[in-house]
């Protein structure tokens, strides 16, 4: 909200504190947290959160309905980013990246080093599109994904991060926490999966492997 280089972010921060004013600092907020014409997406909030709840909290907000996929909780990183709103709610000076570290190490156990590779290489990735495209690359509603943004080197090397994470999980000695972990990990798959699905052939993938790729 507080993105100077954004209109769209400038007008809605505008909106906010001339309701402000009218409302004496006491406000109820309705904010969205998804891509809703396509849950797949990897909605990139995991850093603007903390300086939204901290926009609303010095707005006077006392309520935030915070609004993400309805009637699912499997897309891309649900839990973690439900952990850091709740957290981060409750008080707004606590460190994200401090509390990222700590979910996904309990979270995902065996597979948190390769998870926390995999969650750094998405941010670098949103990071550096956003220095190319002048913040032109927000989480919209969209249901495309052209190879122009989702390069073939993001999956090759996101899946091989969580392949890795896969059979970290498997090796578990627990054969209930080892299934429960590799669930996990496979509902973090979901997102690269789709791009690479979606973008089989344009990719550069052999063709007569596409019907072995959807059966598994």
């Amino acid at each position: 909200i507080t993105d100077a280089e954004c209109a769209k972010n400038v007008s809605t921060a505008a909106y906010l504190k001339n309701w402000a004013k009218i409302c004496n600092n006491r406000l109820l907020v309705w904010d969205y947290a998804a891509d809703f014409s396509n849950y797949m997406m990897f909605f990139n909030d995991i850093y603007a959160l903390k300086k939204n709840l901290q926009t609303y909290k010095d707005l006077g907000v006392i309520h935030v309905y915070h609004q993400t996929a309805a009637g699912t909780n499997v897309y891309p990183f649900a839990n973690l980013r439900l952990y850091l709103y709740a957290k981060q709610a409750w008080n707004v000076d606590l460190n994200t990246r401090e509390l990222a570290d700590g979910f996904i190490t309990q979270y995902y156990k065996d597979a948190a080093p390769y998870v926390s590779k995999y969650l750094d290489l998405l941010l670098s990735f949103w990071a550096a599109k956003d220095e190319e495209k002048g913040h032109g690359f927000h989480a919209i509603n969209v249901n495309s994904y052209p190879t122009a943004d989702w390069p073939k080197s993001l999956v090759d090397q996101g899946l091989n991060i969580l392949q890795k994470a896969l059979e970290a999980c498997r090796a578990n000695e627990n054969a209930g926490t080892a299934e429960k972990l590799a669930k996990r990990v496979s509902c973090e798959m979901l997102f690269l999966s789709t791009l690479k699905l979606l973008n089989y052939t344009e990719y550069g993938y052999d063709e007569n492997d596409y019907g072995e790729y959807v059966a598994c």
